[in-house]
């Protein structure tokens, strides 16, 4: 699959689901503002349309998402721990692309 065949709203509902079929357990702190389905689907829809943190923020708010400031983005996006990133990618590719790879995501940590 190419990197431009799934729009944000799909990306959006499938982060939506995984979070909801694999929730994850703060230990502490207040609730966040954003949700963490929010968060991985900006992340995965960034990396896969390279596109810079303000870009995926004004797509969001764009599509009338309420979406943080990309400083709180960028934030959250790096507080996600590798094991649940790939477990994310994981399921994206065993549910929304039905087993088919993601062809052009790279992971870098120059962000």
């Amino acid at each position: 699959m190419k990197h431009g065949d799934l729009s944000f709203d799909s990306i959006l509902r499938a982060a939506e689901q995984f979070t909801q079929d694999y929730p994850f357990l703060r230990a502490r702190g207040r609730p966040p503002s954003y949700s963490e389905a929010l968060v991985l689907a900006m992340r995965l829809f960034r990396a896969l349309n390279r596109y810079s943190w303000r870009q995926i923020v004004a797509i969001a708010q764009q599509q009338g998402i309420s979406a943080p400031s990309y400083s709180t983005l960028y934030y959250r996006a790096t507080r996600v721990t590798e094991e649940r990133w790939k477990q994310f990618l994981q399921w994206v590719t065993q549910h929304l692309l039905q087993g088919r790879p993601i062809e052009a995501l790279l992971a870098d940590s120059a962000d």
